[in-house]
């Protein structure tokens, strides 16, 4: 995977495209992995879903949580992210600006019953605190730096909370 004037793959790695431009054919690998997303999160009717990173991937998985039948979406991203954020109330989503801390008690009102990060690695511990009793994180990346995290064991347990990472 990589973006390139000119780049040397194995055959196996190359899909060829007709009838659409490059910079189209390009999206085909996020479109894939916000569909993975979505699926490996099972949202219900009328859940409620933040997705955490507005980037490709979160941008391209807020329609598709809307879809699912989600009763409402929150995008949350950083002040630096504000076009993202912008792109991202277009597309359905409450955008929510939150620089510092990620739970930020002055604009996070709910709790979701959905998590859906496409956001580094390093941000599944406040992530955790986002969730209703019983409610799901979903995480797809890679991390490219340290990808050890730590979090409060029994939070997670007593309130029942599942993590779902998927990697096809």
């Amino acid at each position: 995977m990589g973006f390139s004037q000119r780049m040397f793959a194995p055959v196996e790695c190359v899909v060829p495209y007709a009838d659409i431009s490059p910079a189209v054919a390009c999206l085909a690998e996020p479109a894939g992995v916000a569909v993975d997303i979505i699926k490996t999160a099972n949202i219900q009717l009328g859940d409620t879903v933040a997705v955490v990173g507005p980037g490709p991937i979160g941008l391209m998985t807020i329609p598709l949580v809307l879809r699912s039948g989600a009763a409402s979406v929150a995008c949350i991203g950083r002040k630096h992210s504000k076009r993202r954020l912008e792109l991202a109330e277009e597309l359905g989503a409450h955008p929510i600006d939150c620089d510092g801390s990620l739970v930020d008690q002055k604009q996070l009102h709910q709790r979701f019953d959905h998590v859906i990060v496409t956001a580094p690695v390093q941000v599944i511990p406040p992530a955790l605190s986002l969730l209703k009793y019983g409610g799901e994180l979903t995480y797809i990346g890679v991390s490219t730096g340290d990808s050890a995290i730590t979090f409060d064991a029994n939070g997670f347990h007593f309130r029942k909370l599942p993590l779902r990472a998927r990697f096809d």
